[in-house]
């Protein structure tokens, strides 16, 4: 401490000692050449501390460059957070593959036939969905029927309840009524309804309440003995058959059935059902019969024709194959036109002939035109 002290002394006692002013002549010349030298412009002058201003006027003393730069950071944040919270654009996925996947094969349908019991075949499918009925496929079930002949049933559900339907075990006579229905499990229906042998075509309705039953068929002639038709029925819930409304409906027509059916003999002795369509209810009744008297030729030279017996009947003549054991007559609504459809079939015996009497409500003065054709 002594030394520095020492130090001062003699310095402050020098300068104390020299001059107090500048030399006149250097000063001169400095403040000549400051007035007559350009000074280059300071493009940053505005953003460059004053170190001789007081720092009490700068904001939150900074100086002017230091906060032009957190400036521009706290802009460059704000950029970046606004444009990472924009939502993404759709992303490129690969077109799928434009070969279908195979579907899975369709499940077996609920209405078989249970294996190993007295019952008859169901199967889906059958004719066309009556008209003014929802779009309920019905189920195709035949019916087992004493004597042999092909009888069967169409049931259209419209409960969406219906898991199997199956023939019961034929009986001969007549002990149901026209229509009932009983309980064999609470699931299970049995309806029995009387018949006839030239019943041979049905269609039962169940409508989407599962509580009206109706059961169509058409009028039948040529048979009088009474059969016993059963069908078992087992739905996805319990049905109380007492709660149940049942019709049965003859010969009625829009719900996509023949009006008449009838059963009867060919030239060969051979057994044939003939179905009736008659949407104009022009037909008073049908009977098939076969007269032996008429022979091969009164057929007429197409192989078919109606002849007038009396006033209001009329007798369809005609040569088929012995195999097509199922034609189906239509009439058309005004009654001029009739034609006889049979299905394709193979058969080498020879043909046989056939004949019906068609009595009419009213009387025609003139001679329907007939023609035999094959269904498709």
């Amino acid at each position: 401490m002594t030394n520095l002290a020492d130090f001062d002394r003699s310095l402050a006692d020098f300068l104390a000692d020299g001059p107090a002013t500048a030399p006149e002549a250097p000063v001169i010349a400095a403040m000549a050449h400051a007035r007559t030298t350009p000074r280059r412009p300071d493009l940053l002058r505005a953003f460059r501390a004053d170190v001789m201003a007081p720092r009490r006027g700068r904001p939150l003393g900074l100086r002017p460059a230091l906060l032009l730069g957190l400036l521009a950071l706290l802009a460059a944040l704000i950029g970046v957070a606004v444009i990472g919270s924009r939502p993404q654009g759709p992303s490129i996925v690969a077109p799928p593959d434009p070969t279908p996947s195979p579907s899975p094969s369709s499940p077996p349908s609920p209405f078989a036939s249970p294996s190993g019991g007295p019952t008859g075949s169901a199967t889906t499918g059958g004719p066309p969905v009556p008209l003014g009925s929802p779009a309920v496929p019905p189920i195709h079930v035949a019916l087992l029927a004493s004597g042999g002949n092909a009888t069967s049933v169409d049931v259209v559900d419209e409960s969406g309840l219906l898991t199997t339907a199956v023939s019961g075990l034929a009986a001969e006579g007549a002990s149901v009524d026209a229509f009932d229905a009983t309980n064999d499990t609470p699931t299970t229906l049995r309806l029995a309804w009387l018949g006839s042998p030239c019943d041979t075509v049905h269609r039962l309705t169940i409508d989407p309440t599962l509580t009206v039953l109706t059961l169509d068929r058409p009028l039948c002639g040529g048979d009088s003995i009474g059969v016993d038709r059963t069908l078992l029925l087992t739905f996805s819930r319990p049905v109380d058959a007492t709660s149940l409304n049942t019709s049965l409906r003859a010969g009625r027509g829009g719900v996509d059935m023949p009006t008449w059916t009838a059963a009867a003999p060919d030239s060969a002795g051979n057994r044939y059902d003939l179905t009736l369509a008659d949407p104009g209810y022009l037909v008073d009744s049908l009977e098939g019969s076969y007269d032996p008297a008429v022979e091969a030729g009164g057929a007429g030279p197409t192989g078919i024709q109606l002849v007038r017996t009396d006033a209001f009947t009329f007798r369809l003549i005609w040569l088929a194959p012995a195999c097509a054991t199922s034609p189906a007559l239509s009439i058309d609504s005004s009654g001029d036109h009739w034609q006889v459809a049979s299905a394709p079939c193979a058969s080498s015996a020879a043909d046989v002939l056939r004949m019906v009497d068609v009595r009419l409500r009213e009387d025609r003065a003139t001679v329907p035109a007939v023609e035999a054709v094959t269904a498709p």
